[in-house]
C-alpha cells in the first residue's frame, strides 16, 4: 500500500514472530531457533526475549498456546496466531516500509522474506509498492528541501543525506526488481 507506512519507532520483532507463526505453529524454543537461524543478520533477539513478546502477543490476542501432550516427557506449549494474528500480520506484509536505512534493512527485508514463502508474484509486487512508496517519500524531501532558505544550512545538509540515502535504496530496490535474484521458498 503505497504511502501507508509504519512509524520507525515501531520496528519491532513482533511481526517476524507473527509470520514464523503464520507458516508454521511452533514451540518458543523452536520459534527462537528459527529467528536465528532465517533472520539473525536482520533481528538480534535473545530466547528470553522471545518468550517475553510471545507473552505480550498472548495479551493482545494476537498469539494462543495449545498444549500438546508428549510421552514420558512434559507436555509442551505449541504457539500459534489467532485470526487477529494472521490479519495484522498481513496488514503488516501489505504496508510498506518507511524509507529510512534502518527501517529497508531490517522491515523491509522481513517482509521480503515472508513474501518469498507465498510466491514470485507476492515478491514483486511488495518490491514494486516500496519502489513507489519511496519515490514518493523522496519527491516529498525534494519538497522541503526546494522550500528551505539558504541560511538553514545543517537542516539542508542533514536533508540531502537524507536523499542521496534515499537514492541509493531506490537503485537497490530496483536490482532487486530486475535481478529476481530473491529465493522463492514454496
Amino acid at each position: 500500500m503505497a504511502g501507508k507506512h509504519l512509524p520507525i519507532k515501531d520496528l519491532s520483532p513482533k511481526f517476524p514472530v507473527l509470520g514464523l507463526l503464520y507458516f508454521q505453529p511452533m514451540h518458543g524454543y523452536d520459534l527462537h531457533r528459527k529467528l536465528a537461524s532465517d533472520l539473525h543478520e536482520i533481528w538480534r533477539i535473545s530466547q528470553s526475549q522471545v518468550y517475553a513478546l510471545v507473552k505480550r502477543l498472548e495479551a493482545e490476542g494476537l498469539v494462543q498456546t495449545n498444549l500438546e501432550t508428549q510421552e514420558k516427557r512434559p507436555d509442551r506449549c505449541i504457539l500459534s496466531l489467532t485470526e487477529n494474528g494472521k490479519t495484522a500480520f498481513f496488514d503488516w506484509l501489505n504496508t510498506s516500509t518507511q524509507s529510512s536505512s534502518r527501517a529497508i534493512r531490517m522491515e523491509f527485508l522481513t517482509r521480503i522474506y515472508f513474501a518469498s514463502h507465498m510466491g514470485k508474484p507476492v515478491v514483486e509486487q511488495i518490491i514494486k509498492e516500496q519502489a513507489v512508496a519511496t519515490q514518493n517519500d523522496l519527491q516529498q524531501m525534494h519538497e522541503r528541501y526546494d522550500s528551505m532558505t539558504h541560511e538553514e544550512v545543517f537542516s539542508r545538509l542533514g536533508l540531502e543525506l537524507r536523499m542521496r540515502q534515499i537514492i541509493s535504496i531506490l537503485d537497490w530496490l530496483e536490482s532487486c526488481e530486475l535481478t529476481q535474484s530473491l529465493p522463492i521458498h514454496k
